[in-house]
């Protein structure tokens, strides 16, 4: 791996020193802070762990992140979110027995021993350089290690973990705003509460585009876009279609569907044209409709909603 970028020392602090817990850091025995600034804590009585530090007047910048409750119970435990000062013993005695729930880790683009660089060291206003990457949220039990698993290494139990957005709260995808919101054509995804629901930003108002309810139909406010297709010749259906609207008033036309192994597609092929000729629906090699090897549209208008109903037929609704 590419070496670290030169030590950054932390104003105030210096190089080489050790803060206790009962100097006001959440840490276990005590907090390292080196001079090359990684910070580096005891994960079973810590606030938070944070590894492989790097600091600038600015930026903190963080390897990993185990996160620990806070208990929400009325026992008179001290609060470690607003306490600035807990103590040495508050710390230890609610450290040894509360749990971490999530894990956040930062990952990067590697190339054998090295770093994948998007610009490289002493071309960034980073000192290390830059890379491709982000954040990667897990179970407290996992590690970027266990990616070769799938995050499921053997013999090891994995928590669920969430990144929850309540009420008021938003993922959301766009620019920001120098008003605390985010500019037009933005994106965001939040709950009412009993629903879901998907929003864009459009002339300063948040137009909901999609609700989804605890129970009841899913809400699509402009309905849905269907993909068609016209065709006056043969035709091979493509997994894209939507709708297939056909014109043989200069010959039969066979539309020929793609395999019944595509699970759960729908698809709709209605004729146009008032001739004498015919519109074939055949299937993909032996794949069968409603048990017949074809379907004929013989009259303007006609059509036939389809569905696949098993790896080798197809139904009509």
């Amino acid at each position: 791996m590419a070496p670290l970028p030169p030590p950054l020392p932390i104003p105030g602090y210096g190089g080489g020193t050790s803060r206790s817990p009962g100097d006001g850091w959440t840490g276990g025995s005590h907090w390292s802070v080196a001079p090359d600034t990684r910070i580096v804590g005891d994960a079973a009585h810590g606030d938070m762990v944070l590894e492989h530090v790097t600091y600038s007047p600015q930026q903190l910048g963080l390897a990993a992140v185990l996160a620990f409750p806070q208990h929400l119970g009325t026992d008179g435990e001290t609060d470690f979110r607003v306490s600035a000062h807990p103590g040495h013993a508050a710390i230890r005695a609610d450290g040894a027995t509360r749990p971490a729930v999530a894990r956040i880790e930062a990952w990067g683009a590697e190339v054998g021993e090295t770093w994948g660089y998007t610009q490289r060291p002493g071309y960034s206003s980073v000192p290390g350089g830059t890379a491709a990457g982000g954040w990667a949220f897990m179970p407290p039990e996992v590690r970027m290690d266990d990616r070769a698993d799938s995050f499921a290494p053997a013999g090891v139990t994995a928590s669920s973990a969430y990144f929850a957005f309540v009420p008021g709260a938003y993922a959301a995808w766009g620019v920001p705003s120098s008003d605390g919101d985010l500019s037009d054509g933005a994106w965001r995804e939040g709950s009412s509460g009993t629903s879901l629901i998907l929003q864009s930003k459009v002339s300063g108002s948040w137009v909901t585009h999609l609700t989804i309810p605890q129970s009841g139909p899913v809400d699509f406010a402009y309905g849905v876009a269907l993909n068609v297709t016209a065709t006056i010749a043969n035709y091979v259906a493509l997994t894209t279609d939507n709708v297939i609207e056909v014109d043989c008033s200069t010959g039969d036309v066979t539309v020929t569907l793609y395999s019944a192994s595509n699970a759960g597609k729908h698809l709709y092929i209605r004729r146009v044209d008032a001739s004498a000729n015919l519109v074939i629906v055949d299937g993909d090699g032996a794949d069968t409709i409603n048990g017949a090897a074809t379907v004929e549209l013989a009259s303007q208008y006609d059509s036939v909603h389809l569905y696949v109903s098993s790896a080798s037929s197809w139904g009509i609704l």
